[in-house]
């Protein structure tokens, strides 16, 4: 299975659509769906919810989580190249409980906006941010760097709101569920190769 242009999923982002991102080409090759931050609206959070069925999450350059002052978590294992993950997240204002796609979507944007600051979140939250390297995938060749890689070159804000795929037994979709979730949702593949 070949995957199409880079062009193709580009474009997607800059649609305010979403667009696959895999690993690599191998079998086993986990994904995530992706689309730019500054674009999410309930809808998208719900689809990713209901769809893909991983966590919802915002992937943010490094200096992003500083400017906000998201302190990491603590890694318990010692894989140098393991996601970096910062304390879950809620917008200050316009929410409620936190947890309803609206106002998932709301945090979402908070996060991506150049305007918001440490005030305008509160912590703990619903929406874990990921960390992306600076130089991104030339750097850590991680989904979270992919992701952000993605929506910058695209032409968007660096944030991405991102969700791993889960085949229907609850796993990690692998590449030929990856191919059929992307035809069923006209949703093209990236590799971060």
């Amino acid at each position: 299975m070949t995957l199409p242009p880079l062009e193709e999923t580009l474009a997607q982002i800059r649609a305010g659509k979403m667009a696959i991102v895999v690993d690599d080409e191998r079998p086993d090759a986990e994904g995530d769906l992706v689309m730019a931050a500054e674009r999410v609206t309930p809808r998208e959070v719900n689809f990713m919810a209901i769809n893909a069925r991983g966590i919802v999450s915002v992937a943010i350059p490094e200096r992003r989580m500083r400017e906000l002052g998201i302190p990491l978590l603590p890694a318990s294992g010692t894989a140098e190249d393991a996601e970096q993950v910062g304390a879950s997240v809620e917008s200050r204002i316009g929410v409620t409980t936190g947890i309803s796609a609206a106002d998932r979507a709301t945090t979402i944007q908070v996060l991506a906006s150049e305007r918001s600051g440490p005030e305008d979140v509160v912590m703990p939250g619903h929406i874990p941010p990921l960390m992306a390297l600076s130089g991104g995938v030339l750097m850590r060749p991680g989904r979270a760097e992919a992701a952000v890689d993605l929506v910058r070159l695209a032409g968007m804000r660096p944030a991405a709101a991102i969700c791993s795929i889960l085949n229907e037994e609850g796993e990690a979709a692998r590449m030929v569920e990856l191919h059929e979730f992307g035809k069923t949702h006209f949703t093209p593949i990236c590799s971060i190769r």
